[in-house]
């Protein structure tokens, strides 16, 4: 395999780890050839569990190493735009574990849970994937929300997909396809959805004037026409999910970004506009997860107070202690979203 830059990987081994939610007694690996033009050969895959549970080295547990067979093969060629599903893999996993799989080209893991077992997908940008948590640590908001589940009855057999992609967009393709194009393969795709998550939007309005003309021109109208564009896909993606019949859909409001590059009194309008839209729910979402009361500081970036409405002089900015670079939230904050959910869209009095 050879990169951009004409450096190739030859007789090397590229490990990736895996951070399992719900556990279970076997596994199948799903891969993906999304993205290319041409048929993806796969000649050789193992899985195994990381030396120790750590994660983000190349150690493993020699006994643990199983080969991954396709329809008894250890080769697959996957054709383009494909999905392949490994044979099941006796290897058991444990609750909020780790999994290394060795080769470059995955796109999911797959765990043979309790029958009632179900999946909650999130839909998000970098907030999601977690930038500004600890590095390997493991302590995403979605990481954080999964042993909140687990400590109650009714959401024990919750699994979590986190879906976040860093730079993602609703509206428009850039990192990764925008959101109104992944609900296929990121939802559709997913084993036993039982929920929905959609929190993104944030990279829409931040990059709301790049559609301008002058890129130095901060037109409201321009931003105002993205709150727009962004209430329709919001509306678009709740149909499709129903269309799919996934039982639950929720969706969460737009964290304050003050004091990043480039950030306006138009960008802001527009996150407030969004935001009065998602807690009006008039469409239908099952419930509304209010991160934007959870983690807003004053107007610029003091104590606010929390609650479903907006007040005069609300937090324009993320509190300073749950942030970690005035977009993304620090470890704390990210626990403060977990909490959120877990009370507004499960009900649980965290």
């Amino acid at each position: 395999m050879q990169d951009t830059d004409g450096r190739v990987f030859k007789n090397t081994t590229l490990r990736q780890d895996v951070h399992i939610s719900l556990g279970g007694s076997k596994l199948r690996l799903k891969i993906s050839n999304s993205f290319n033009e041409n048929d993806l050969s796969i000649t050789a895959v193992t899985v195994a569990l990381p030396d120790g549970s750590r994660i983000g080295g190349s150690a493993i547990e020699p006994d643990t190493v199983h080969t991954v067979t396709f329809s008894g093969e250890e080769s697959v060629t996957v054709p383009p735009n494909g999905l392949e599903t490994s044979d099941p893999i006796d290897l058991a996993v444990d609750n909020d574990s780790n999994l290394t799989v060795s080769m470059f080209y995955l796109s999911a893991v797959d765990v043979l849970a309790p029958y009632a077992a179900s999946t909650l997908v999130i839909i998000g940008d970098s907030i999601t994937d977690g930038k500004g948590s600890t590095p390997n640590g493991n302590n995403r908001w979605p990481d954080q929300l999964f042993p909140i589940l687990q400590s109650a009855p009714s959401t024990k057999t919750v699994a979590i997909a986190n879906r976040g992609i860093d730079g993602n967009r609703v509206l428009r393709n850039g990192v990764g396809p925008r959101a109104l194009d992944r609900f296929g393969s990121d939802v559709g795709a997913t084993s036993s959805v039982g929920a929905l998550l959609i929190y993104e939007g944030i990279n829409d309005i931040r990059s709301s004037n790049d559609d301008d003309d002058d890129p130095d021109d901060d037109d409201p109208n321009t931003t105002n026409n993205t709150a727009t564009a962004l209430i329709r896909a919001y509306t678009q993606l709740l149909d499709r999910a129903r269309a799919h019949d996934v039982p639950r859909v929720y969706i969460a409001t737009l964290a304050p970004f003050r004091g990043t590059e480039g950030w306006n009194d138009a960008q802001e309008a527009a996150r407030q506009r969004v935001n009065r839209w998602i807690r009006r729910n008039e469409v239908g979402f099952d419930a509304v997860v209010d991160f934007d009361a959870v983690l807003r500081g004053g107007k610029h970036g003091g104590m606010a107070g929390l609650g479903m409405g907006v007040q005069k002089g609300a937090g324009q900015a993320l509190r300073p202690g749950y942030s970690s670079d005035k977009l993304h939230p620090n470890v704390a904050g990210y626990e403060a979203m977990a909490r959120a959910v877990a009370g507004e869209a499960f009900g649980l009095g965290w």
